[in-house]
C-alpha cells in the first residue's frame, strides 16, 4: 500500500498538543481514546508518513520534533517544501496566515492541502486560495471536521433516502463566532443536506449596534444567520446553550445532540382524525424511532486520507475547494448582511474586501 508524505506548518496544538488537553468524541469525532492532532492522525494512518515540519519559534520546533520523532524541522515553510517534497502539507496556523501559506504551498507543486479554516479573512483571500489550487491542480480539504464524521455521515445517509421525508429545514442551536463556527455550521447544514447550493444569506453580528468601519473587523464576533438555498431548504442558527444540529422533514426530524453524543429520530404517528372547522387531518403524535448506529473513527485521519482517495481516483474531495470557497461566501454574507439592516444578500457577493481577523 503506497504511503505519502506529509508536512505541516504551524507545530502548535492542532498539529501536535490538542490530545494533552483531553477530550471526548462531543467535539472532536474520534473513538475514545482515539487522536486529534495531525501529526498523532499521521502516525495511526496505515497511508500517511509524518516526514517534516516548519515553525517560526524555534520552542516549537523542538519539542514537535523530539516528541514525534522528526528530525526535519523548518524555520522557514517554503525551505521544507523545497528540500522534503512532501506530497500533502497542513496548514495549521492561525487564521490570518491561511490564505498567504495555502496559496503558496499549491503555486509551489503540491499534490494535496488540508488547510483550516478559514480560507481567508476576506472573500479576495478565500479567491485566491481558489484560483491557485484551481490553477495548479492542488487537492484541497477543509478543516470542517463534521463532513468527516461517522454521525453526521449516519445522518446524511438517513435523510437521503427519506427516513425523514422532504427536508423543509435545519437548525443550529449554540452561539459562536462568525469566522472560527459558522463555517462549521453552514458547512454541516449543507453537507447533511446533500450540498445544495445556496442562494442567499441574511444575518446579524453580536452585539445588535456593531460597526463595521473601514472595511475591518479586529475581532471575530458572534453571529445568527438564516440561509436558503437553492432548492428552497431554509437553514437557522439560534443562539441555544449548547451545540445541536436539526433537520425537519415533511414526516420526521432528526436531531444530532450534545455535540453529536446523541441522535434522536422522530416521524409523524398516523392522523388521528379530521378537524372540526377545516376537515382536513390531524397530525399524530412524533413518535421516536431507532437511531442509526454508528462507529467512531478519526475524522482528521479520514480528511487526510480523502485526499490521498481523490489523488488516486480522481474524484472530487469532501471538502473541495469549490464548496469550501461557496461555505466561505455564505459566512461573508452573514456580516455584511449585518451593516445592510439584515437585508437578504444573494451569492456570489459583489463586496469581496472585508476583513475579519479570526483564530
Amino acid at each position: 500500500m503506497k504511503t505519502y508524505r506529509v508536512a505541516i506548518i504551524g507545530l502548535g496544538r492542532m498539529a501536535s498538543t490538542i490530545d494533552d488537553e483531553g477530550h471526548d468524541s462531543r467535539g472532536y469525532s474520534v473513538p475514545l481514546g482515539g487522536k486529534v492532532s495531525v501529526a498523532a492522525s499521521c502516525k495511526a494512518s496505515e497511508r500517511l508518513e509524518l516526514v517534516a515540519g516548519a515553525d517560526i519559534d524555534p520552542a516549537k520546533r523542538e519539542t514537535f520534533s523530539e516528541r514525534w520523532e522528526v528530525a526535519a524541522v523548518y524555520e522557514n515553510y517554503m525551505q521544507m517544501i523545497e528540500n522534503e517534497h512532501p506530497d500533502m502539507v497542513a496548514v495549521l496556523t492561525n487564521g490570518p496566515l491561511h490564505s498567504e501559506m495555502g496559496v503558496a504551498v499549491a503555486n509551489a507543486g503540491v499534490p494535496m492541502l488540508y488547510l483550516e479554516k478559514a480560507m481567508g479573512g476576506s472573500l479576495t483571500e478565500a479567491d485566491a486560495v481558489l484560483h491557485a489550487c484551481k490553477n495548479n491542480g492542488t487537492l484541497f480539504n477543509q478543516g470542517v471536521l463534521k463532513r468527516f464524521d461517522t454521525r453526521f455521515e449516519a445522518v446524511s445517509k438517513l435523510i437521503t433516502r427519506g427516513g425523514i421525508g422532504e427536508p423543509k429545514a435545519t437548525i443550529y442551536y449554540n452561539r459562536t463566532p462568525l469566522l472560527h463556527n459558522k463555517i462549521h455550521e453552514i458547512d454541516t447544514f449543507s453537507y447533511l443536506l446533500g450540498d445544495p447550493s445556496i442562494k442567499a444569506v441574511r444575518g446579524e453580528l453580536e452585539p445588535r449596534d456593531l460597526e463595521i468601519r473601514d472595511n475591518f473587523m479586529k475581532e471575530d464576533p458572534n453571529a445568527t444567520f438564516e440561509i436558503l438555498f437553492s432548492n428552497g431548504i431554509r437553514g437557522f442558527s439560534i443562539p441555544g446553550r449548547s451545540e445541536e444540529y436539526e433537520v425537519i422533514g415533511s414526516e420526521g426530524s432528526v436531531r444530532i445532540q450534545n455535540g453529536g453524543l446523541e441522535i434522536n429520530v422522530r416521524r409523524a404517528g398516523p392522523s388521528s382524525g379530521l378537524h372540526p372547522m377545516t376537515g382536513l387531518p390531524v397530525p399524530g403524535n412524533w413518535q421516536n424511532i431507532n437511531s442509526p448506529s454508528v462507529e467512531l473513527t478519526s475524522s482528521v485521519i479520514w480528511l487526510m486520507e480523502d485526499l490521498i482517495q481523490a489523488y488516486e481516483t480522481g474524484e472530487p474531495t469532501r471538502s473541495n475547494v469549490d464548496l469550501s470557497h461557496h461555505i466561505t461566501e455564505a459566512c461573508f454574507a452573514i456580516a455584511e448582511s449585518h451593516r445592510n439592516g439584515g437585508v437578504w444578500l444573494e451569492l456570489p457577493l459583489l463586496e469581496r474586501e472585508l476583513y475579519i481577523v479570526h483564530r
